[in-house]
């Protein structure tokens, strides 16, 4: 079935009624079931086309299932690991996927590591420089790192896949980190306790192409944070505080690698809560929350889209805490779990909730645009629409693009051409808009905001554009320069003669003649 979210922000809302946005996150969701069986407390990442979820833990103690989904297929696989153990770190490199550390059976931490092979399809293990319970992980680069995220400790382990060596890094204090994940060659490690007691609001960031350590602090210091990446933006959300009584929040930090500045925003429901990326779009799923004296699960997903900067929300197939997420082409998989009817119940489940981005569906894109700096009765701008299927040039015209801007302004832009792009998947229109009085000038100066209208344009095979904001232009056109006051001639600063003096004058000239 395909998932209907709602938008959260009142700005979406508002878009919503205008008829610029659907409501639809474009993402298809579909439910699975793990092979193997119920557990919580699973590692997942994903390598190739497989997506991978290992261990875990039933009510009866710790599990070494490991459950492969073939995104190729769409068949499920089964293998061991090493060592039953559940809260393993995951990541990937290369063509391997590794799982290291977690608690198993008579042990708070475990130094074991899994790691399978993609290419060859063999697994092998390794041991970690500490045992490590609830450890990290993400990779930078050619290399995968893992920390603490309990006990505290100073210690890094790095496997470098180029060379297949292991080795150890040093943080610049003890530190549990609770959350990690990587822009390009940048890892970053935020949140969590340091072990002077001091709040957890610190980052470090490794370089992989530079070796070297830095630090920056999150704008709110939180325990158990998530963490997954978009783009160029790092992003780490929901947790805890700092209180003794480790209350939900619902802040998500976000930091631009480009700009090196942080913004802020809000889940749904604040809650510990796992997060995976996919295409442009973070999505936080299920989680834990507190409710009153009881800890419950949650089903809300909260969607944020990098794009177009919005926040959207669906549900899971049922709430689940303790879950794992990965992503695999183009479906995001959320695995396992555990339902808390209150504070003593806990219903383990099996349950495997399926994302997929459906991306046969066509799009619109605004090229680039300059500053309107002269006055005209009207301004030009292209938009290309572009899909799996040609767009249907049929559905193109002065209803699919609306202009907003300062003092209420907004309007329908009108359709000028069209014509087929360089592969017959793509098609280019042009548009004009009018300005405020039918024409631009000083007084409309300000951004103007280009919406494509939802459903409007089509594709030939009757999938629609989905409306959104596509991009702005600015209008900044000069004042006109004030009329020029006329130069003052010598007769004009001559002293002037009454009437009646120059009339007795010329009487007097007449007489004398």
């Amino acid at each position: 079935m395909t998932t209907q979210c709602s938008g959260v922000p009142v700005v979406v809302e508002a878009l919503e009624r205008r008829g610029y946005l659907s409501g639809a996150t474009q993402l298809v969701h579909t439910i699975d079931v793990l092979p193997q069986g119920a557990r919580d407390d699973i590692a997942a990442t994903s390598v190739g086309t497989k997506a991978i979820f290992a261990g875990g833990s039933v009510e009866s103690g710790f599990v070494s299932s490991v459950d492969i989904y073939d995104n190729a297929t769409g068949h499920w696989s089964a293998a061991t690991l090493s060592l039953a153990r559940s809260k393993i770190a995951a990541a990937s490199v290369g063509t391997k996927a590794i799982f290291a550390g977690g608690r198993g059976l008579g042990l708070d931490e475990a130094s074991a590591v899994d790691i399978y092979d993609d290419a060859t399809g063999v697994w092998s293990t390794a041991i970690l420089s500490q045992a490590r319970d609830v450890p990290v992980a993400t990779t930078a680069g050619s290399k995968v790192l893992i920390a603490n995220a309990w006990p505290v400790s100073k210690s890094v382990d790095i496997y470098d896949d180029s060379t297949g060596q292991w080795s150890t890094a040093i943080f610049r204090r003890n530190f549990s980190c609770s959350a990690a994940t990587s822009v390009g060659n940048l890892a970053f490690f935020a949140g969590g306790d340091n072990a002077d007691g001091t709040s957890g609001n610190l980052v470090y960031i490794y370089n992989a192409t530079t070796n070297h350590w830095s630090t920056t602090t999150l704008p709110e210091a939180a325990n158990f944070r998530t963490a997954t990446t978009v783009g160029t933006k790092a992003i780490f959300g929901g947790g805890t505080d700092t209180s003794s009584t480790g209350i939900n929040i619902d802040t998500v930090d976000i930091f631009d690698t480009q700009t090196g500045r942080w913004t802020t925003a809000k889940l749904s429901l604040a809650r510990t809560v796992p997060a995976v990326a996919l295409g442009s779009k973070a999505i936080f799923a299920g989680g834990l929350y507190s409710s009153k004296d009881a800890n419950l699960a949650s089903a809300v997903v909260d969607i944020y889209d990098a794009d177009i900067g919005q926040w959207s929300t669906t549900t899971l197939s049922e709430p689940r805490a303790a879950l794992a997420g990965t992503i695999v082409g183009n479906k995001a998989m959320f695995a396992g779990g555990v339902e808390l009817a209150d504070n003593s119940v806990l219903v383990v489940r099996d349950r495997v909730d399926i994302f997929t981005l459906n991306s046969l569906t066509p799009t619109a894109q605004l090229l680039p645009i300059s500053t309107r700096k002269q006055s005209r009765q009207s301004y030009t701008f292209t938009i290309r629409y572009h899909g799996y299927y040609k767009p249907n040039a049929d559905t193109l015209d002065n209803n699919d693009i609306i202009v907003t801007g300062p003092n209420g302004f907004e309007a329908h832009a009108d359709l000028i051409s069209q014509s087929r792009g360089k592969r017959g998947s793509t098609r280019t229109a042009i548009y004009a808009i009018h300005g405020p009085g039918r024409r631009w000038d000083a007084g409309d100066n300000g951004v103007y905001t280009i919406h494509v209208q939802d459903r409007q344009v089509l594709d030939s095979a009757g999938d629609a554009v989905i409306g959104r904001p596509l991009g702005s232009f600015t209008v900044a056109i000069p004042a006109p320069p004030a009329p020029a006051t006329p130069p003052t001639t010598a007769a004009q600063l001559a002293p002037r003669i009454p009437a009646i003096f120059q009339t007795r004058r010329e009487i007097d000239a007449l007489l004398r003649d």
